[in-house]
């Protein structure tokens, strides 16, 4: 199956040139690169028009703003059946978009698949012990995604595995899927969650999407601090409201009432209650917006909450021995959140929705995930199998 790739970029730099240098080096070429800018005015795009001349560049405006804009417009203007999308500080090793293709060749239930993510390496680095900045993933039913292995040694040959969430900057799509559920919602705020939404529908919508273990990325970490801390309370709001269904809301109602009054109590302390006081204007002043994305996706919907949501741990940061107090409550707040999710989805389970449909969608053009004849007979399927069976 043929593969396109499009990165999106913000004044990246040489960031930006090692990622295109790895997808230079993959066992499945992908048929076309393409850059999406978000006029960032640093001179990268002429050094990439230096280094790669065949890659092609797409500038938005300056400040056009959102990742989520770029892979839009690359999901729109693709035609090759998968297109991977990459941030520009996410290199991959030589086989991962092999072992990825191999994924949707094998089942065309699949409507994404993301590499493990690991600590920044070279990817050709021989010997190199990866460690892991995200890989499995669950979905906590009050919004926020938890796990992710972070920090954990990589395991070699692990099979690909099923998750609630993957990051937009380091994901293949059935290009006619992700069209088909709309793209990304750009209503989302600039920050950690913005991405992972997509993946969500599609596994409302009958999806599956896997975390493929053997395909790695590796991804330049970061810290930010609280810069971006208002997007993700309002990410983690838009969210629940929009894709919540009425029923499960009035049960987890009493969860979600105290879990936002103690998250207020302990910004009070640390300073974040200013955040998430804004974050709440700003979803009360964007309830149109969201009344529609909602309409639109239960729409879509062919599987009940209970089958998406869960009740793992909340605090990453409290396991790896973050702050005292957290590190302290954590437990008994996941121990009582876990009871109230365990009668709440009991109840939900006998009157939710009807289980997934066995058919799959369909669009204009035919049923999502059947692969036409030419794209069947790509020479690089057989290949791609071996490689993840290597």
């Amino acid at each position: 199956m043929r593969v396109e790739v499009v990165i999106v970029h913000h004044r990246g730099g040489p960031r930006l040139l090692r990622t295109l240098a790895s997808l230079h080096t993959q066992t499945l070429p992908p048929s076309h690169i393409r850059v999406i800018d978000d006029g960032s005015g640093d001179g990268s795009m002429a050094a990439v028009a230096r280094a790669y001349p065949h890659v092609e560049v797409t500038v938005l405006s300056p400040g056009a703003g959102k990742p989520s804009v770029g892979r839009n417009l690359g999901l729109a203007e693709a035609d090759a059946p998968l297109v991977m999308l990459l941030d520009h500080d996410v290199a991959l090793e030589a086989d991962a978009l092999a072992r990825l293709a191999a994924v949707f060749a094998a089942d065309e239930s699949v409507a994404a698949a993301g590499p493990l993510l690991c600590y920044d390496r070279e990817p050709d680095a021989a010997g190199a012990e990866d460690v892991i900045y995200l890989g499995l993933s669950t979905l906590h039913h009050l919004g926020v995604s938890s796990g992710g292995q972070r920090d954990l040694p990589a395991a070699d040959h692990a099979p690909a595995r099923p998750v609630r969430s993957l990051p937009g900057g380091n994901m293949m799509w059935r290009r006619d899927v992700a069209q088909a559920l709309g793209g990304f919602d750009t209503g989302y705020a600039f920050g950690w969650g913005e991405d992972g939404e997509l993946a969500v529908r599609a596994q409302l919508a009958g999806w599956r999407t896997l975390l493929v273990p053997a395909a790695r990325g590796f991804h330049e970490h970061r810290p930010r601090g609280r810069a971006r801390g208002e997007a993700q309370y309002y990410n983690r709001l838009r969210l629940l409201a929009t894709t919540v269904n009425a029923r499960t809301a009035l049960l987890l109602l009493p969860a979600w009432l105290a879990f936002e009054a103690a998250l207020f109590v302990c910004g009070l302390r640390t300073g974040c209650a200013r955040l998430q006081a804004r974050a709440w204007r700003r979803l009360l002043r964007d309830q149109h917006d969201i009344t529609t994305r909602r309409r639109a996706v239960q729409a879509t919907r062919r599987v009940g909450d209970a089958a998406l949501l869960d009740a793992e741990s909340l605090m990453q940061d409290a396991k790896r021995g973050g702050p005292g107090l957290l590190a302290r409550v954590e437990p008994l707040i996941t121990r009582a959140l876990a009871l109230h999710w365990r009668a709440a989805s009991r109840l939900m389970r006998r009157v939710d929705m009807q289980p997934p449909r066995a058919e799959p969608l369909h669009l204009p053009d035919g049923p999502i995930g059947t692969r036409s004849a030419d794209d069947a007979g790509q020479p690089n399927t057989a290949s791609t199998e071996a490689s993840v069976a290597a």
